[in-house]
């Protein structure tokens, strides 16, 4: 599933009404301002941060009340520069910007990704002193989905140990996560109607969820309305890159691969370095059959993202679907390097590896690696095991 590449507060932009010269939260301004606002936010999908961080200052200068221009650029100058650069900017507060707003905005500055506790007393600092403020709502709902992530951890852990009450409590404990991150952000839809990111937050609560639950029909009713939510983002802001990548992804959960194409498509003229795009795109051409389209997608996210072991599993799948399985098994070996402790991954490429020297005939290391995919409690076990019986009778006849 593609991931929130958005979570991180300061990523948020404000949205209105979209119009020609329409960018993110600039509606109301005048019309140069605009282009200037929509010229910064394409610069930052095309990579240019140098551009955009110019783009955002001027706009910070000249409307310093708006927040969705400090937190844009907040987002960049921390990237580059680290937190003492983006902290500057807001102490002391610059004009224009209350004193009690560049204190909060300095926070989060200083705020360590995974450093959840911090995050929550700031969030909980801005929405006192800024109560109706639709992004800190954001925020909240934000948290509550970065908080969840560990909690699936745990109960992946708990799974694998055969804790099944301690599982079922750590599920519910997710539920009731998922709820209060809906209630967040829902209460910023209300507060600003044409607020996308708050669309595309309910959006992504809506596929957490459907990931969680065990009933088809459910499951399913929660994909549509991600679908739905994802979909009233990408109207309100034609650049929420993130929001057509979630959309995307819904499309290819249902199987709609040529609406998935077409959004991907989008998506790659709006970013062209970003690797996740080209992924996606090339999971979507493979499935549909186009593998030398889905070969050229793989190897431009490869190009992006050297080090993305999936990407790499992905294109050998490409290479082997083409008779080319010396360069799939080279491909497959790279990836397994590159996945470090991720177990699910190393199962996935193991019963890949398997598969392709059971057909080369290659049978002692299709076992090995069957033998080694079960033992990672890969998601094909049964089936891993079954190959194994079957080469050991074939090797018997």
């Amino acid at each position: 599933m593609v991931r929130w590449l958005t979570a991180v507060l300061w990523f948020l932009a404000a949205c209105a009404a979209p119009e020609p010269e329409y960018v993110p939260g600039g509606a109301d301004l005048p019309d140069a301002a605009r282009r200037n606002y929509k010229d910064a936010v394409l610069a930052e999908l095309r990579g240019d941060v140098a551009e955009a961080i110019d783009g955002y200052a001027a706009l910070c200068e000249r409307y310093p009340t708006r927040l969705a221009f400090h937190l844009a650029r907040i987002r960049l100058v921390r990237t580059r520069g680290g937190p003492d650069a983006a902290r500057s900017l807001y102490d002391p507060a610059p004009p224009g910007v209350d004193p009690l707003r560049a204190q909060i905005l300095s926070g989060f500055c200083d705020l360590k990704e995974g450093d959840l506790p911090a995050r929550r007393d700031l969030l909980a600092f801005a929405r006192e002193k800024e109560p109706t403020e639709p992004y800190w709502m954001i925020g909240e709902a934000d948290l509550e989905m970065r908080a969840l992530e560990k909690v699936l951890d745990r109960a992946a852990q708990e799974r694998a140990r055969a804790e099944v009450d301690d599982v079922r409590k750590t599920l519910e404990d997710a539920e009731a996560m998922l709820e209060r991150a809906r209630v967040s952000a829902t209460a910023a839809a209300e507060k600003d109607a044409g607020f996308a990111a708050a669309h595309q937050m309910l959006g992504y609560i809506a596929a957490r969820h459907a990931d969680l639950v065990t009933d088809f029909d459910r499951r399913d009713e929660l994909r549509h309305q991600a679908e739905r939510e994802y979909a009233r983002a990408v109207e309100l802001d034609p650049f929420a890159l993130s929001a057509r990548l979630n959309l995307a992804e819904n499309h290819l959960f249902f199987s709609a691969n040529n609406k998935a194409i077409k959004e991907l498509r989008t998506c790659a003229e709006l970013a062209p370095g970003e690797a996740a795009v080209w992924r996606n795109l090339g999971l979507a051409y493979f499935r549909e059959g186009r593998l030398d389209e889905s070969t050229k997608a793989y190897e431009r996210a490869i190009e992006l993202d050297p080090d993305n072991a999936r990407a790499h599993a992905a294109l050998a799948d490409c290479l082997h679907d083409t008779g080319q399985d010396k360069d799939a098994l080279e491909r497959l070996h790279l990836a397994w390097d590159k996945a470090n402790d991720d177990r699910g991954l190393r199962a996935e490429i193991a019963f890949k590896l398997a598969a392709i020297y059971e057909y080369e005939g290659a049978y002692k290391q299709a076992i090995e690696q069957y033998e080694l995919h079960v033992k990672l409690g890969g998601a094909e076990s049964g089936k891993a095991e079954y190959r194994i019986r079957q080469i050991y009778e074939r090797a018997f006849e």
